[in-house]
């Protein structure tokens, strides 16, 4: 797949799509990430990292960084409080959670994977945002 298909595909998501490397760079935001987080064109600023961990309300690298060791379960929603944050680890490398977020007001579900890839050269933490007021109307 060339990569002005994947960027195109990328930029058509309905979710925010961040890319955060290990040293603290945000390296990508999608279109959807870009307006959810207010930084709408492709040649504005990019927020610092510690722009991005004020507006989500927590540090996530420090989430995709610290899971694995305490290697927390995922737990339901379905009743009871849910948690601070819930991770998952299958058996593979990468790591998966999920943490709610309010962003400029609006609820969002922020779920990160945990992409260590010394073979690629390429470690660090995938976010998806996702508007939480659809479900929450549902519901």
């Amino acid at each position: 797949m060339n990569k002005p298909l994947v960027e195109m595909i990328l930029e058509a998501a309905v979710d925010g799509i961040v890319f955060l490397n290990d040293s603290t760079s945000i390296r990508y935001i999608n279109r959807a990430g870009r307006e959810i987080l207010r930084c709408a064109r492709v040649d504005d600023s990019i927020l610092t990292f510690s722009e991005l961990a004020n507006v989500l309300g927590f540090n996530p690298l420090e989430i995709s960084l610290e899971a694995p060791r305490t290697q927390r379960i995922l737990e339901t929603r379905k009743g009871g409080e849910t948690p601070r944050y819930a991770v998952e680890r299958r058996g593979s490398p990468s790591l998966r959670w999920e943490q709610e977020a309010t962003i400029h007001g609006v609820p969002y579900l922020v779920r990160g994977i945990r992409l260590p890839s010394p073979h690629l050269n390429i470690s660090g933490t995938l976010l998806f945002l996702t508007d939480m007021r659809e479900v929450q109307q549902k519901e």
